[in-house]
C-alpha cells in the first residue's frame, strides 16, 4: 500500500498523495486544517450512528441483535449474519427503540456470464429527428433503438437525462444537474403525451419543429415551447389521472421535494441559496405554505416526471441502456437543498494539476460528507444510483475513482490549493452491487485519467467493467482486459474524422485550448495510436480511418464494444471541448438527421464490423486469451489457428488421416463454451485424438479438471502427446473402457451433478443411453454438446435417412420436456435441429 493511502487522518484527508508526474506530494497544514473544517466533525464521532454496509456471512459490530427486514418481518440475528440472509436495507433493532440501517449486499455486480455485446453512446439531446423540437428526444431514442436492435446491437449509452432548473437559462452541461433522482421533462416528445391528440397544438408543434433547422441546440427556446404545450394539456385535466395519483404516491417524499423545489425555481430563480431565508429549508413551515398555495404548480412538475417515466420505459422497452451518474450535482438544485445537511457548503470538487491541465480543475460540484453520508444510511447516494440504473439496465458511473476520494477545492482557493478527501469506498461500491442487482443492471466504471494503485483490480473484482479508450491506450484493442467496455473515442475527445482531418486540432487552436506546440503534440500521439492499430496510411481518407477505426475496436476481447453515434455519422466536432469559454459545448447536432441514419453506408457497415466479429473473433479471443499460444486463435473455418495446434499437427503428420477428424473451429467453439460457462470440471466422451481435449483444457482455468472416458486403446498414446505437447496432461485424466460403463463408474463413484460441461463424441445411435447418464453428472444450469459430424468430414444433413439422423431426431423428443440442463447439437445447420433449453 502506497503511503498516499496510509496517511489518511480520522476526518478522511489524506495527507500525502502522488501527482501525475508520480512525485511524492503532501498538503500544507493550513490546506488540511481548511479540509476538516470544511468536513465539520471527524468521522470516529459517528460510528455508532452511522448505517452498516456489509454481507451475508459476515459477523455484525452490534453482536447478537434484532433486525427489523425490509419486508417488515423481524428476526433475531446472532453475532454473524446468516448465509442466506436476504440482500437489502434493513433496520438493525437496538435497545430503546433506536435503530441504525444495516445494508446487506451481494458484493459484486450482476453481470450475465460471458455475455459480449456490441452498441451505440450518443448524445440524446443532438440526435435530433424531423419531428423533435429542437433537441433530440425519448421517441427519438426509442427510434434509435429500433434500429441499433434491428442491426444487432444489444445496448446503448446515453448521456446524462438528468433534470435541471424549469428555468432560463436552461443548463447545457449533462454533467450538473439540479437532481441526480429525476430526469430532465425537455426530452418528452409532446405528441406522445396522453391527451395530445385532443389538444389544438399545430402551432406550437410548427414552431417547435421549425427549431431544427438552427444549427444549435437552443434549449432555452426548446423547453419555453414544450413547458407551455404540456401546461396546457395538464391544465386541461391529465389523462391517467388515476394511475398518475398512485405513481405520486408510491414515489413519496422524494419527489414532491423535488416537485416543490421546481415550483420554487420557477418562482424564486434556479439556486436555493439567493431565495428568501424561510424557504432555504425544505420541510419548512414556509415552504410548506407555499406548496400548499402553489400545488397545481407542484402538481404539474410531479406529473412531468411521471411523463418522462412512461416515455423512458417505452424508449427502452427491453434494450439495456447505460444511462451515465454525474460525479455530482448544482450547488444552487434541488439535491443540494433537499441534502444541504450530507454536503459540504463550503467547498468544490476537483482536480489537481495533471500533465492536460497544469492549473488543476474545479467542476462546480458540492461534495458530499463521508460521515454525514453513511448518518443518512447513504440515502443520497443510494437514491441517485438507483434512480439513475432504474428500468434500463445498465449505469456508466462518470469518474469512479471518486467513489475512493475526492480532490476538494475549498472556497477562496485555487484548485492546486485544494486536497484528497477518502470516501468509504467499500460500502458505496456494496451499494452500487445490490442495486446492480435489483435492477439487473451492468456497471461501468469510467476510469481514465490519474487512477491510483489498487482501483481497477478493485473494480474487476466487483465485477464492474472498466473503461478502455483507443485514444490513451498504447496497447491495440486486441490486447485489452476482457472486464471493460472498449470505445474509440468519449464525449471529450477528438471524433475519428475530426482527429483523421486535422479539424480538431484547428478548433482547439481556434479557441486557444493550449499551446500550438502541445496541442500538435496531443493529435500525433493520438494518431499514432490509431495507425499502429489499424496500419492505416497517411493516404487514407477519413471513411477509411472510421471503418479501419472500428474493424479494429471489434477485436478487443472486451464485453461491451461501443461506437459513438458521432463517429458512424463522421462528425468533425467533439460533443464538449472541456476548459474552453465561448464553445457552443453540448449544443451541437448530429450533422445527419435521425430519420436518414436508416440509409446510411457507414451505420451498417460499422455494425456489420462489430456484429459479426463480435462473436466469431471476440469469443474466441476472450475465452483462449487465458493461455499466450491461443492468444491469436480466431473461431473461423479456413483460417488461423494456434501455434500450439500447429505444432501438433506437425508432431502426428505421420498418423493416419482420419486422426484429424474434428475440425479446428469445433474444438475452439467447445473451449469457448467452457470460457463462458466458467466451467471448472468437465466431461468427454470419445477423445480419439485428443484434439478437442486439448484446446478444452486449454480453456479450463489453472484448478480445473477434465475427465476424458471411452478413449480407443489404440489411440490413448496418441491423446497423450495432445495433452503432453499443450502442458494439460496434469489437468486430464484419462478413463478406458466402453463409454456406457465408464459413465456408470462415474456415477458410483458419486460424481454425479459434479461437472459443468460434457461434450459426447459417440456412437450417434447410442444417444439415448448416453443422455440418461450424462445428464445425472451435470450440475443443473450445466451444458451438454453432442457433436453429429460423421467420420472423414460428412455431416449429418447429408444423409438425412441415415440411422445417426433417426437416432438424433429421436433425442431432441426425449429432450422436449426435459429442462434439467442446457443441450446443444453440433453442427447447427438445416436439417439438423438445435435442441437447446436455458434452465439458468
Amino acid at each position: 500500500m502506497s503511503p498516499a493511502v496510509q496517511r489518511v487522518d480520522e476526518w478522511g484527508v489524506q495527507r500525502d498523495w502522488v501527482d501525475a508526474n508520480d512525485q511524492p506530494r503532501q498538503l500544507s497544514k493550513s490546506t488540511v486544517e481548511r479540509l476538516r473544517s470544511e468536513i465539520g466533525r471527524s468521522p470516529g464521532e459517528q460510528v455508532d450512528r452511522g448505517a452498516i454496509v456489509t454481507r451475508p456471512g459476515r459477523r455484525l459490530p452490534e453482536g447478537s441483535v434484532a433486525v427489523r427486514c425490509e419486508d417488515g418481518t423481524t428476526v433475531s440475528v446472532g453475532e454473524r449474519l446468516p448465509g442466506d440472509f436476504p440482500f437489502g436495507y434493513h433496520d438493525l433493532l437496538a435497545a430503546g427503540g433506536a435503530s441504525r440501517r444495516l445494508i446487506v449486499s451481494p458484493g459484486v455486480c450482476w453481470l450475465p456470464e460471458g455475455w459480449r455485446a456490441w452498441g451505440w453512446a450518443m448524445q440524446l439531446y443532438a440526435a435530433r429527428s424531423s419531428k423533435s423540437w429542437g433537441i433530440g428526444d425519448l421517441a427519438d431514442l426509442a427510434e434509435l433503438r429500433g434500429l441499433a436492435e434491428s442491426l444487432g446491437a444489444e445496448f446503448l449509452l446515453l448521456n446524462p437525462l438528468h433534470a435541471v432548473a424549469p428555468a432560463l437559462p436552461q443548463q447545457d452541461s449533462p454533467y450538473l444537474p439540479a437532481s441526480r433522482q429525476f430526469r430532465n421533462p425537455i426530452y418528452l416528445r409532446v405528441e406522445g403525451v396522453p391527451g395530445a391528440d385532443q389538444r389544438s397544438l399545430a402551432d406550437l408543434i410548427d414552431r417547435g419543429r421549425g427549431l431544427n433547422t438552427q444549427p444549435l441546440i437552443d434549449r432555452d427556446q426548446s423547453w419555453q415551447l414544450k413547458r407551455e404545450a404540456l401546461w396546457q394539456l395538464f391544465s386541461a385535466g391529465p389523462l391517467d389521472r388515476a394511475e398518475f395519483s398512485v405513481w405520486r404516491a408510491e414515489s413519496g417524499r422524494p419527489l414532491e421535494d423535488f416537485a416543490t423545489w421546481s415550483a420554487l425555481a420557477e418562482a424564486h430563480g434556479p439556486d436555493w441559496r439567493a431565495w428568501p431565508e424561510p424557504l432555504r429549508r425544505p420541510g419548512s413551515q414556509d415552504v410548506g405554505a407555499f406548496a400548499s398555495r402553489r400545488a397545481q404548480v407542484v402538481s404539474f412538475h410531479a406529473w412531468l416526471q411521471w411523463l418522462v417515466q412512461r416515455q423512458m420505459e417505452e424508449a427502452c422497452r427491453g434494450l439495456t441502456v447505460l444511462q451515465d451518474l454525474p460525479v455530482g450535482f448544482d450547488p444552487g438544485g434541488a439535491d443540494a437543498w433537499a441534502w444541504q445537511d450530507q454536503t459540504a457548503q463550503g467547498a468544490e470538487i476537483g482536480a489537481p494539476p495533471d500533465l492536460f491541465n497544469g492549473q488543476g480543475q474545479r467542476w462546480g460540484a458540492p461534495p458530499l460528507l463521508p460521515w454525514a453520508l453513511a448518518a443518512s444510511g447513504y440515502e443520497p447516494f443510494t437514491a441517485s444510483v438507483r434512480a439513475t440504473m432504474a428500468a434500463t439496465g445498465g449505469l456508466r458511473v462518470d469518474h469512479v475513482m471518486g467513489l475512493f476520494r475526492l480532490w476538494w477545492v475549498p472556497d477562496g482557493c485555487s484548485p492546486a490549493e485544494g486536497g484528497y478527501v477518502r470516501y468509504p469506498s467499500d460500502d458505496l461500491l456494496d451499494i452500487v452491487a445490490l442495486e446492480s442487482h435489483r435492477n439487473k443492471a451492468i456497471v461501468v466504471g469510467e476510469d481514465l485519467g490519474t487512477v491510483e494503485p489498487g482501483v481497477r483490480q478493485t473494480l474487476r473484482a466487483r465485477r464492474i467493467l472498466s473503461y478502455r479508450v483507443m485514444w490513451f491506450e498504447d496497447e491495440p484493442p486486441s490486447l485489452w482486459p476482457v472486464e471493460a467496455m472498449a470505445a474509440i473515442t468519449t464525449h471529450d475527445l477528438p471524433t475519428v474524422a475530426g482527429l483523421w482531418s486535422g479539424d480538431d486540432l484547428r478548433e482547439q487552436l481556434a479557441y486557444e485550448s493550449g499551446t500550438r506546440d502541445a496541442l500538435a503534440h496531443g493529435r500525433n500521439v493520438q494518431l499514432g495510436r490509431l495507425r499502429r492499430s489499424t496500419g492505416l496510411t497517411a493516404e487514407a481518407n477519413v471513411d477509411d480511418a472510421i471503418l479501419s477505426a472500428h474493424a479494429t475496436l471489434a477485436d478487443s476481447p472486451a464485453t461491451l464494444l461501443v461506437a459513438t453515434l458521432d463517429d458512424l455519422v463522421g462528425a468533425r466536432q467533439r460533443p464538449n471541448l472541456p476548459g474552453v469559454a465561448g464553445r457552443p459545448n453540448w449544443r451541437l447536432p448530429l450533422p445527419v438527421s435521425v430519420d436518414s441514419l436508416p440509409e446510411s453506408g457507414r451505420v451498417h457497415e460499422v455494425a456489420r464490423l462489430l456484429g459479426s466479429r463480435a462473436y466469431a473473433v471476440g469469443m474466441a479471443n476472450r475465452t483462449m486469451g487465458i493461455t499466450e499460444e491461443l492468444q491469436d486463435y480466431i473461431l473461423d473455418v479456413g483460417v488461423r489457428e494456434p501455434d500450439v495446434l500447429r505444432r501438433l499437427r506437425a508432431e502426428t503428420a505421420e498418423l493416419p488421416e482420419h486422426n484429424m477428424q474434428i475440425a479446428p473451429e469445433e474444438g475452439g467453439f467447445l473451449a469457448m463454451l467452457v470460457g463462458l460457462l466458467g466451467a471448472r470440471r468437465c466431461l468427454e466422451v470419445g477423445t480419439f485424438t485428443g484434439y478437442s481435449s486439448t484446446v478444452v483444457a486449454l480453456a479450463l482455468p489453472a484448478d480445473g479438471r477434465l475427465v476424458c472416458c471411452d478413449v480407443s486403446a489404440e489411440w490413448t498414446a496418441v491423446a497423450r502427446r495432445y495433452w503432453e505437447q499443450a502442458g494439460v496432461a496434469d489437468k486430464v485424466d484419462l478413463r478406458l473402457g466402453p463409454g456406457v460403463t465408464t459413465l456408470d463408474g462415474l456415477l458410483e463413484a458419486g460424481e454425479e451433478s459434479t461437472y459443468d460441461f460434457a461434450f459426447i463424441d459417440a456412437d450417434k445411435t447410442s444417444y439415448d443411453d448416453y443422455y440418461e447418464r450424462v445428464v445425472r453428472l451435470v450440475r443443473p444450469g450445466g451444458l451438454i454438446v453432442f457433436d453429429n459430424t460423421l467420420s472423414h468430414g460428412r455431416v449429418l444433413q447429408d444423409q438425412p435417412d441415415d440411422a445417426n439422423a433417426v437416432a438424433i431426431k429421436a433425442l431432441n423428443r426425449k429432450l422436449a420436456g426435459d429442462d434439467r440442463v442446457s443441450v446443444v447439437l453440433l453442427p447447427i445447420a438445416d436439417g439438423v435441429t438445435l435442441a437447446r433449453r436455458s434452465s439458468h
